[in-house]
């Protein structure tokens, strides 16, 4: 889009990404810059890595972007990601259903309508 931009507007717009330098959900599928510095430079928040006072951006993805983003892995709270729990605003409550369910679980905050889109789904099997 920032190269249609620039096209018809003749303006460079500054461009960021923020989904490449991040956690996928399997080792195979990430970037082989993020594992490798996630492993060297653990981080604690989002950071912009600097080379020579610019924004590093992959070799790869040179001239695509102007900054990359690299994000912190997750940190795991009952098997979701720690950013779930919206720093300890969230807990997680057990639920007892009265007979075996499969399907979809579907959570609401009362007093929501029923009919808006839940603030929380889960798959049960």
């Amino acid at each position: 889009m920032a190269g249609h931009f620039k096209a018809i507007s003749g303006i460079d717009p500054l461009t960021i990404n923020q989904n490449i330098m991040n956690e996928k959900s399997a080792a195979e599928f990430e970037d082989a810059y993020f594992t490798a510095f996630s492993k060297a430079y653990p981080l604690r928040e989002p950071a912009v890595q600097m080379k020579d006072g610019h924004a590093w951006v992959s070799p790869e993805d040179n001239g695509f972007f102007d900054i990359q983003v690299f994000h912190p892995r997750f940190n795991t709270a009952h098997g979701r990601p720690g950013y779930f729990t919206l720093d300890g605003t969230r807990k997680p409550v057990p639920i007892k259903l009265r007979k075996p369910y499969t399907g979809m679980l579907y959570r609401h905050l009362l007093p929501e309508n029923i009919t808006l889109t839940p603030c929380r789904q889960t798959s049960w099997y």
